[in-house]
């Protein structure tokens, strides 16, 4: 698989040149790579392709390449084409570049045309390519950092064949309800639930979409939890907390001040789906374009995750699979002079506060320059614990 693997990633080598020219390669991620006359090498990469396409992605980086409906660059999303619930006369080889707004920003209202929003709110989270980026790249899905790795392979091979722990059975067996709930409960951990996808294998249905929403490919894990009406469901019985906990939903937040502690600025951003560490990094990013547009050249960077500090000062991230964290580490080699230090996270309360903010507001960008009401005693509490640095 690994072998698989550089064959996309490293094609200017020259073993993968010879392989490409021989055996016909010429889209970057192919549907397919059988071959009727073919060593046994490329035998086994046939055989093990359609799992590997499976777990790469496009990382973007100046959007010249990566197709927009075609090519998977969306977070667990895949192709786009198959999240449009209709039919379209939709360009299918046009290129991300073209869904931009005139200043470079995401046109996010272009994507909701065709696109649901669980969709877009992962698009929010990816940085909009830049034309002095690196080029597009495929990346391993399956890790943080975009890199190949036998235990990640290991995982995705063997998932499928995993077998539910007894505690799953005695959950649903120990449930106080109905017997045809009880029923329902061991279907669905059994796979064994007729989802239109489940039919047309079975060869009693010719059509694997949703008949609720249009989606082209109605699954168990769509059919309980990703179709925006069983998602509508869930919201209606869920406590309130565990809304709040479980919405997916990231927002990043931070704030500038002067050598004595006082406010400069704030700023808050909704980020839409992504990791908590991905979130970190965009405040970082925000905080420092901000700055620079401000005049200012030589800032200290406190923040509170220590995983993201020693990754922006310790590592060449050029080769990493995450745009956000190429970018930032790109601009602060390049202008002006940072110094990224670690707080503990009592002391960094209003920007942990106004990212929860901005998770109710749902924006984008926003930059406050006098500090909200509500921050006040947080400031000055933060500034108690903090001042002088």
């Amino acid at each position: 698989m690994k072998i698989g693997f550089n064959l996309v990633t490293k094609s200017d080598t020259l073993w993968a040149r010879v392989l490409h020219s021989k055996y016909g390669w010429k889209d970057h991620l192919p549907e397919s790579i059988n071959r009727s006359h073919c060593s046994h090498l490329w035998r086994a990469l046939a055989k093990i392709w359609p799992m590997l396409r499976d777990n790469l992605i496009w990382s973007i980086g100046d959007s010249a390449t990566v197709r927009c409906w075609k090519d998977p660059w969306v977070p667990g999303m895949g192709s786009l084409i198959s999240k449009i619930p209709f039919s379209s006369n939709l360009d299918l080889d046009c290129r991300v570049r073209i869904l931009l707004t005139p200043d470079g920003g995401w046109n996010l209202d272009l994507f909701r045309i065709w696109l649901p929003e669980e969709v877009i709110c992962k698009i929010i989270s990816i940085p909009p390519p830049l034309p002095e980026s690196n080029p597009d790249r495929v990346i391993w899905a399956r890790s943080s950092s975009g890199a190949f790795s036998i235990r990640s392979a290991y995982w995705a091979l063997k998932e499928p064949s995993w077998n539910p722990s007894n505690k799953q059975w005695k959950t649903i067996w120990k449930y106080l309800g109905p017997q045809r709930v009880i029923v329902f409960l061991w279907l669905a951990v059994q796979q064994r639930l007729l989802t239109n996808s489940e039919r047309v294998r079975m060869g009693i249905s010719q059509s694997m979409s949703c008949a609720l929403c249009g989606c082209a490919f109605e699954d168990l894990s769509f059919a309980l939890r990703d179709c925006p009406s069983a998602k509508d469901v869930w919201m209606r019985i869920l406590p309130e907390e565990l809304k709040q906990r479980n919405t997916g939903y990231a927002a990043s937040g931070g704030i500038a001040r002067d050598h004595e502690g006082n406010w400069i600025m704030g700023f808050t951003r909704f980020l839409g789906v992504c990791s908590p560490f991905e979130a970190e990094v965009w405040g970082i990013l925000d905080g420092i374009l901000i700055l620079l547009n401000k005049g200012y050249r030589r800032i200290r960077l406190p923040n509170d995750n220590l995983e993201v500090i020693q990754t922006l000062t310790n590592l060449n991230l050029e080769d990493s699979g995450i745009p956000i964290l190429r970018r930032t580490q790109r601009i602060m080699k390049a202008e002006g002079v940072w110094k990224i230090m670690h707080i503990p996270r009592n002391q960094n309360s209003v920007a942990d506060h106004l990212a929860k903010v901005s998770l109710q507001w749902k924006s984008s960008l926003q930059v406050f320059n006098d500090p909200p009401k509500d921050v006040t005693d947080l400031l000055q509490k933060d500034k108690a614990n903090r001042w002088p640095m």
